[in-house]
């Protein structure tokens, strides 16, 4: 609204007639207060998502200014605010071994879906993975599936099998080896909460990921949904399911529970069976998405 007033020079007298109104009012700026977002302008490239294996470079707009009442924003991933183009698109040599920065916790699947059979292929799998870190990544281990229920409906605690986080690879493996088989139910929640706890330990210049390899849904939802929420604020969490006859309600949940972009951070197998066909082969695949930096050693002596 706006408004103005004004004075009386003369006041009535003897009789004399008042003076008209004094002030008045009138509407302005009638219209909504809604106001779309301000973008900048494009920032250079980043880095290629992988060092092979067909990655891609990313650039993106910040927003300057947030949109305001019911104003429009385009999402992250629109076309207005992320190009990317294809990087490093030869094929990994199958030996490569990752160079990065990472802190890595790896939780492992033990619960009686799985099956001894089939826990021995996860732990032959998560072996492969392990040895194919270089000095820089240091790994932790976490076993879940050991999942029930105690006098005071509490969920058992997931189980670290590692002294935190280890740079000895060859130690590391040696543990994943040696985990039995537990035979619970599915107790995902404690095992994000649990690595989480583990990356508290992490070091400054590393990034922090998880890698939660399982053969399906988690038993209790709503509180996993909200450990990989709290999680993924400041850690990448990748999955990797291992089952033949996936569900689709299941494989479209792991995908939500994924870091973004899922398909970079979800990894199907199809199977425990041709997982013992190409251990190697799916173990350079995750490494590839896992790591920017890796070393072929064959690459390397030729």
């Amino acid at each position: 609204m706006q408004s103005r007033g004004r004075n009386a020079l003369v006041k009535p007298k003897n009789g004399g007639m008042a003076c008209d109104a004094m002030g008045e009012t009138r509407p302005c700026n009638s219209g909504a207060c809604d106001r779309d977002c301000e973008l900048g302008k494009f920032l250079p490239f980043e880095a290629c998502t992988k060092a092979c294996n067909a990655g891609y470079q990313a650039k993106r707009k910040r927003v300057l200014a947030e949109a305001v009442g019911e104003g429009h924003c385009p999402k992250p991933d629109d076309p207005l605010r992320l190009v990317k183009r294809p990087c490093n698109t030869k094929a990994c040599v199958g030996d490569e071994v990752c160079t990065s920065t990472i802190d890595l916790v790896i939780a492992i699947d033990s619960s009686g879906s799985v099956t001894q059979k089939g826990f021995d292929v996860l732990k032959v799998f998560a072996g492969k993975i392990v040895q194919r870190m270089a000095p820089s990544v240091r790994v932790g281990i976490v076993e879940f599936g050991n999942g029930q229920l105690d006098k005071d409906k509490i969920v058992s605690d997931a189980i670290v099998a590692t002294n935190a986080l280890e740079s000895d690879m060859t130690s590391v493996a040696a543990k994943v080896g040696a985990l039995p088989f537990r035979r619970g139910f599915t107790n995902m929640a404690q095992a994000i909460l649990k690595a989480k706890d583990l990356l508290a330990g992490s070091r400054k210049d590393a990034e922090t990921v998880v890698m939660l390899i399982t053969d399906g849904r988690p038993s209790f939802k709503m509180s996993t949904t909200q450990a990989v929420e709290n999680l993924r604020q400041s850690s990448r969490l990748m999955i990797v399911q291992v089952q033949g006859s996936r569900k689709q309600e299941i494989a479209e949940l792991l995908k939500g529970y994924a870091s973004v972009p899922w398909d970079s951070n979800y990894k199907h197998i199809n199977g425990k069976k041709a997982l013992t066909k190409a251990y190697d082969a799916y173990a350079t695949e995750l490494i590839a998405d896992l790591c920017p930096s890796l070393e072929s050693p064959f690459m390397k002596k030729e």
